[in-house]
């Protein structure tokens, strides 16, 4: 594969890592470099590690693409009128072939935390205190939830549900676990079944949640790394799109993890006075209250710019009396359909979603304010997994268990501090309807709804009225063509 390539010389690329406030190590490409020279204690296996979590603000990954394109891909957003649009986004919102998310550049990221793990099992890292093993348990657990997570948004893109799959295409995405420390560890990994990359999650988060715990402290202050209960919440994530017809036993493991996440203390569900507050008041040092885990633009130097960052894809910051665009171009608005979705009460849609302001708009268009806040546009942290989120994978996973009270009362949770009313008496196939329809309204905008069509196996409707059907090929995106033609073992997605 053409990452095993770029794999080697990743290290290279990052000329220095800080090791104090005043020294910085420089890093020679790690093909020429013994690993004890590269991890030899825990301050140099901490900065490695912010590395790897610097990927998740890349604009190809959850900074923007990772975000925007699910939304486009499916039915929440339409692009404004093209006379007053930079000209991005149309071929996503078309679904044209080759234009589906991107994502595989993660693997070198991949190689990073794999070689701070590989470092940690070898005992390569120097521990000279309790408060150096402490912080190497935790060094590890954050590096074994990235990869899970990296393995999961990876196999969620360029594979099938295992619940639903097309033509027997049981082809997941390579699972690595072992470093590329110089040629000599290359692979050109096959593509194993899907429900082997679901397993790998499923091990890392486990063992990042045991390790987090034997920290004592298992979920810092901070949400801007990975911590316990970001764990349990990914690991309901993963339970819910994993649970199914197939294997009904994850539903009452996303309930679990969903209820860790919830009652660990580590976020605060956002009321009614304070859900709009808590997300146009976020900044880069205040996350939202809500997040266990955010992608962090920590300084300008990091800023993905006005025309790039995943602001300016959603608002638009204009002149208050000429209404000429000062920066931002806010292509991407709230389709008509998505709209209709929202009771006239909604805080969600008086105070999250805003007149778009252009002149070529008509007045009912609107754009999201999730994005909006900072002093500095274009410099906004992006929440990754919420609190809000596991009330609703509790409720869906309740719903199909056949418990309709405790899936109503989670339900509800979610739609009376929205200021919607409270729903009683539904039950069954009408309440999982619900529960669907409140995912879309709730987490609009954030890149849920192109997966939550395809992890249950549903056709996807477009605003326009047409259809791409579940066993449409463009429900999985491609696998890039130079990673294709590096592996011969490497399998391309039908279609393609």
């Amino acid at each position: 594969m053409k990452f095993n390539i770029k794999l080697i010389f990743l290290l290279g690329s990052m000329l220095l890592i800080s090791i104090s406030c005043k020294e910085q190590l420089e890093v020679s490409p790690i093909a020429s470099l013994k690993e004890t020279q590269v991890l030899k204690d825990v301050t140099t296996a901490s900065g490695l590690l912010n590395s790897a979590f610097a990927i998740l603000r890349s604009g190809n990954y959850y900074g923007r693409d990772f975000v925007v394109t699910p939304e486009l891909l499916s039915d929440n957003t339409v692009l404004v009128n093209a006379g007053d649009r930079s000209g991005r986004g149309l071929n996503q919102s078309i679904n044209l072939s080759g234009t589906h998310l991107n994502i595989y550049f993660i693997y070198q990221a991949m190689n990073t935390v794999n070689l701070i793990i590989d470092a940690i099992d070898s005992k390569i890292i120097v521990i000279t205190s309790q408060a150096d093993l402490v912080a190497i348990t935790r060094i590890k657990a954050q590096a074994l939830f990235m990869r899970a997570l990296f393995h999961f948004d990876l196999v969620r893109t360029y594979s099938y549900n295992p619940n639903y799959i097309v033509n027997n295409w049981d082809k997941g995405v390579p699972i690595v676990t072992l470093p590329v420390k110089s040629k000599a560890d290359i692979i050109f990994p096959e593509r194993p079944t899907i429900v082997a990359v679901y397993k790998q999650v499923e091990t890392d988060l486990l063992a990042s949640i045991e390790l987090f715990t034997a920290t004592g402290t298992p979920n810092p202050a901070t949400r801007f790394a990975p911590n316990r209960a970001a764990a349990q919440a990914l690991l309901a994530k993963v339970y819910i799109y994993w649970a199914g017809p197939l294997n009904t036993d994850k539903y009452q493991l996303a309930i679990d993890y969903a209820t860790a996440a919830i009652i660990s203390g580590a976020t605060t569900l956002s009321t009614t006075g304070n859900l709009v507050s808590n997300w146009v008041n976020a900044s880069t040092t205040a996350p939202n209250p809500e997040s266990y885990l955010e992608a962090n633009f920590a300084n300008n130097a990091e800023n993905l710019g006005a025309d790039n960052s995943l602001q300016t894809w959603y608002t638009r910051n204009v002149n208050a009396t000429t209404g000429v665009r000062i920066t931002g171009w806010g292509d991407v608005i709230a389709s008509p359909v998505l709209l209709a979705e929202y009771p006239a009460v909604d805080i969600r849609l008086t105070g999250l979603l805003q007149q778009a302001r252009r002149d070529f708009e008509p007045a009912t268009s609107r754009e999201t304010r999730k994005y909006t806040g900072g002093s500095v546009f274009g410099l906004k942290n992006t929440p990754i997994i919420r609190v809000a989120e596991m009330f609703l994978i509790r409720a869906e996973a309740f719903s199909f268990l056949s418990n309709d009270v405790s899936a109503l009362a989670d339900l509800n949770t979610i739609r009376v501090r929205s200021n919607i009313p409270a729903l009683v008496a539904v039950t069954g196939a009408a309440l999982r309807t619900e529960i669907f329809n409140e995912r879309r309204r709730e987490l609009a905008f954030e890149g849920h709804r192109w997966f939550d069509f395809t992890r249950r196996g549903l056709d996807v409707q477009k605003p326009d009225g047409s259809v791409i059907a579940y066993s449409d090929f463009r429900i999985l995106a491609n696998i890039p063509l130079g990673e294709v033609q590096a592996n011969k073992n490497l399998e391309q997605n039908p279609g393609y």
